[in-house]
């Protein structure tokens, strides 16, 4: 009787420490990104596809459900990871220790086909790391959305580093799609609906 109790003690001091621990994991954004350059070695690993992901957490790494995967091969200079893997679709989770694991989906791929991809820490709108944006959109009464929320253009806007998709709809013109980039160097948009 004695045991039982200590056991159910024991497991209940477990689950709340596990509960608190995994509320204190912070969020990795995970998505796709612009492939800014590099070529993984496919001479020793033909047939591969490659993923790339950019990222500034120098302590990922990655596991694949699907498949062996060869990496990560982390350059630090570049803040990039080379991961080869097979060309069918592949479910690849990436851990970092504090942060609770995002996961990258590809399809099916050819051989040395390279998926660029960006991992970083998710930001709140006052964590250091966001970065103000400012748009210009003409004609000034068209909606503008910021990843499908409608904001207004002429008041700057905190993102975080990475890809964002923009939409521009006004009565009388075609809707506008595109998706940008924002980081240190990108943080200025112009928009013009014709």
């Amino acid at each position: 009787m004695k045991n039982r109790f200590m056991f159910k003690a024991v497991f209940f001091i477990l689950l709340i420490f596990s509960v608190t621990i995994s509320a204190q994991e912070k969020e990795l954004k995970a998505g796709p990104t612009q492939y800014k350059g590099g070529n993984p070695d496919f001479y020793i690993f033909p047939g591969r596809a490659a993923l790339i992901v950019y990222s500034s957490l120098n302590n990922l790494y990655f596991e694949c459900t699907t498949d062996s995967i060869i990496g990560p091969v982390y350059e630090v200079e570049e803040k990039r990871y080379t991961i080869l893997f097979d060309t069918h679709p592949q479910v690849i989770e990436v851990k970092c220790p504090g942060y609770k694991s995002a996961i990258i989906t590809t399809p099916a791929l050819q051989p040395s086909d390279v998926v660029p991809y960006s991992v970083e820490p998710k930001l709140g709108e006052n964590d250091p790391g966001m970065i103000t944006v400012q748009f210009t959109v003409t004609p000034t009464d068209a909606d503008f959305f910021v990843d499908f929320k409608k904001v207004d253009p002429t008041i700057p806007l905190k993102l975080s580093p990475g890809n964002h998709k923009i939409k521009i709809v006004k009565e009388g013109h075609p809707t506008f799609k595109q998706e940008i980039f924002v980081d240190e160097s990108h943080y200025q948009f112009v928009f013009r609906l014709e």
